[in-house]
């Protein structure tokens, strides 16, 4: 009974062990929304936008982050004028906070799941092996107990090299999450170009979504504000 019994821990170690698998960060790219400048009203600027749901969320960002409180929006602008414009996620009449707040937010925890091998270690091959011993301390329990020994120390080294291999893995998720959502994040000050498009995601906090918002966006050369809404999303300039 007692062979059985820190057989089925190993066995469920070595199950463990197999199972696990680096933390890994696989998002695609945005999907387009801007209608093209050539097909809306000449000398104009339009405004589209869309919520990201949380099957969109596993989608383009690999996270979900509405589940950490931040719901994604994205927004495209088009320009089919021959003017210069900036447009800031700053211009929105929306709370968005930096798209890094929401990047550290949705980082594997690389601690934990270190944590979490030893953690599976012990449970799975030490304490049986220590249970048996205490309430059986006969020769039969210290003869299991050598054999156990033995065949759990590869056991063990293997999660240690897991661990380590998945601490390393997990680092460079986060490093590729950074990117990503810096890369598909509206920066500051983008520049939206004559007869061009822009397009990227705003992250605004759940509690502050609004239905109806606007956004200003500058002329370049003279600083003159324009502003479009979700109620007037097209301006004639």
């Amino acid at each position: 009974m007692q062979l059985k019994n820190v057989t089925l821990s190993l066995v469920s170690a070595i199950a463990l062990l197999g199972l696990s698998g680096c933390a890994r960060y696989q998002a695609k790219p945005l999907r387009k929304i801007t209608k093209a400048p050539e097909k809306q009203a000449e000398h104009s600027v339009s405004f589209e936008y869309e919520l990201f749901t949380k099957v969109d969320c596993m989608q383009y960002l690999d996270r979900d982050v509405i589940a950490k409180g931040y719901q994604p929006i994205q927004v495209s602008f088009a320009n089919s004028t021959d003017r210069v414009f900036t447009v800031s996620p700053a211009n929105f009449s929306l709370n968005c906070v930096d798209v890094q707040e929401v990047a550290s937010k949705a980082h594997t925890n690389t601690a934990g799941r270190a944590g979490g091998y030893g953690a599976a270690a012990v449970t799975t091959i030490a304490a049986p092996v220590v249970a048996t011993a205490v309430s059986h301390p006969s020769l039969e329990s210290l003869a299991i107990g050598l054999i156990v020994t033995a065949i759990a120390l590869p056991i063990a080294t293997g999660f240690a090299a897991a661990a380590i291999v998945d601490g390393r893995g997990s680092a460079q998720a986060n490093e590729y999450l950074d990117a990503d959502f810096a890369h598909k994040a509206l920066t500051p000050n983008h520049v939206l170009n004559p007869h061009g498009t822009v397009e990227g995601l705003i992250f605004v906090p759940c509690c502050d979504v609004k239905d109806e918002f606007t956004v200003s966006i500058s002329d370049q050369k003279n600083n003159e504000n324009f502003v479009l809404s979700t109620a007037k999303p097209m301006l004639k300039i």
